[in-house]
């Protein structure tokens, strides 16, 4: 996750070695815009990468073009539009609303890499939601579609997807070597572009209905790599598999019905927390 983290730092410190980076990286992980990957480190969900990995990856920074090294720069509105960089006018309300996103999250602002690759999720799939979920899909419906989905490298939680986080797996995915998970042979295997590829023709964000058959009925969005649960980093909560069952409950019979029942306990087990 750290790839294009390290590469912007190595292009604008050229001259330094791993360790230099790696102190560059935690003083910029330290700011307040990187809290929620600051949360994630101290909860020892990741880490991040030791000095030789660094100076493994400024090695392989060596080969890439001059185009490719500035796609790792912040993207910042309007200096990123300009010719060279190659990030149209038309992607700025875009790019500006992942901005905010990530700001809010916690994670610093994009690359421009992700900027590009968002505009053409937006373009794909105009109807998508840059960022959040979509209206009808409230935290109790999310969580509980998670707890109920079947088995798969992500479990549901692609439900999450949207063009800011799409964009970012595609950004991340940039010269990463893939797993799978063991289920998974060679044989089943899919890129992470297929099986994007399948969730934009899938469109589960329009409606309760395309949800559930892209949950229970879709026999391709198991086979990705596991680089699908990059988003996870970017959440600023993980998803709560039990706190709400008993109280909604998902079935699918050819849709996605929903069904809600107060629970008694859960208000005062919330406020005592």
């Amino acid at each position: 996750m750290w790839r294009e983290d390290a590469n912007r730092l190595i292009l604008q410190h050229p001259t330094e070695g791993g360790e230099s980076i790696l102190r560059r990286l935690e003083a910029w992980v330290d700011k307040p815009e990187q809290a929620a990957l600051k949360q994630g480190i101290q909860q020892n969900r990741f880490s991040l990468p030791d000095a030789r990995t660094l100076a493994r990856w400024k090695e392989g920074h060596k080969g890439l073009s001059e185009e490719e090294k500035q796609a790792y720069l912040p993207y910042k509105w309007p200096n990123s539009h300009d010719e060279f960089l190659a990030v149209p006018w038309e992607a700025a309300a875009v790019g500006a609303a992942i901005v905010q996103s990530r700001r809010s999250a916690g994670t610093g602002r994009p690359s421009i890499r992700q900027i590009r690759w968002a505009w053409k999720i937006a373009r794909s799939a105009p109807d998508m939601p840059v960022v959040g979920r979509p209206g009808w899909m409230d935290d109790a419906i999310y969580k509980n579609a998670v707890a109920l989905a079947p088995p798969g490298p992500l479990g549901g939680h692609e439900l999450h997807w949207n063009v800011e986080t799409i964009s970012g797996l595609l950004a991340a995915s940039y010269g990463k070597t893939f797993m799978w998970a063991p289920s998974v042979g060679p044989a089943e295997q899919l890129s992470l572009e297929e099986v994007i590829e399948d969730y934009i023709a899938s469109a589960p964000w329009r409606s309760p209905e395309h949800a559930a058959t892209y949950l229970f009925d879709n026999v391709l969005r198991w086979r990705g790599p596991l680089m699908m649960l990059y988003w996870e980093l970017s959440a600023d909560a993980q998803p709560d598999q039990t706190a709400m069952l008993g109280a909604v409950s998902i079935q699918y019979e050819g849709s996605l019905v929903i069904e809600w029942e107060p629970h008694e306990t859960q208000t005062e087990e919330r406020s005592d927390g």
